[in-house]
C-alpha cells in the first residue's frame, strides 16, 4: 500500500447538497469533532444531471457494471488495494434524485465515482445510514473508516 492510501468503508445515501447554508451540530467520533448537518431529506434537491447522464458516466468507468434500472457494481484497484462499490441510482422528474452507495474504496476511487454524478461542480451530502447523520463530503471522509 502506498503512503496516504487507505480504504474507506461506508453505507450511505448520496444526495445533492441544499442550495442554502445548513446549520450543523458538532459530535465527537473516536475523539474527532465532526459536524452533523441539521437537514431533512425533504430539504435536499435533486442533482442537476439526469438519471441517464449519470448512467452513461458510470458506464464509462473501467470495471463498472450498470443495469438499466440504475443498479451498479464497480470493482477496481487503486494503489494495490481492491475496491468495490455497489448501489442504485434513483430519479424523479428527469433528474437524478439520489444514489445509495455501499462498499470500500480509496478516496481517489470515491472521487471518480462522485465525478460521474456531477461532483465537485455540485456539492454532495452523505447520509450515513449506520448513524443516521447527514454529513458534508469532508466530514463523511473523516469518519468513513471508523
Amino acid at each position: 500500500m502506498q503512503p496516504g492510501h487507505q480504504l474507506l468503508a461506508f453505507d450511505v445515501v448520496v444526495h445533492a447538497a441544499p442550495h442554502r447554508s445548513v446549520p450543523a451540530r458538532q459530535v465527537v467520533v473516536e475523539q474527532l469533532p465532526v459536524d452533523v448537518l441539521t437537514v431533512t431529506e425533504a430539504e435536499l434537491p435533486p442533482f442537476s444531471i439526469s438519471f441517464e447522464q449519470a448512467m452513461q458516466q458510470l458506464e464509462a468507468l473501467p470495471g463498472m457494471f450498470v443495469e438499466p434500472d440504475g443498479s451498479f457494481v464497480w470493482k477496481s484497484t487503486d494503489a494495490g488495494l481492491s475496491c468495490q462499490l455497489d448501489g442504485n441510482l434513483y430519479d424523479r422528474d428527469d433528474h437524478l434524485l439520489y444514489s445509495t452507495l455501499k462498499g470500500q474504496c480509496t478516496s481517489e476511487v470515491l472521487d471518480q465515482w462522485l465525478a460521474s454524478i456531477g461532483w465537485p461542480t455540485q456539492s454532495v451530502v452523505m447520509q450515513d445510514l449506520r448513524r443516521g447523520w447527514f454529513l458534508t463530503d469532508s466530514a463523511f471522509r473523516t469518519i468513513a473508516d471508523r
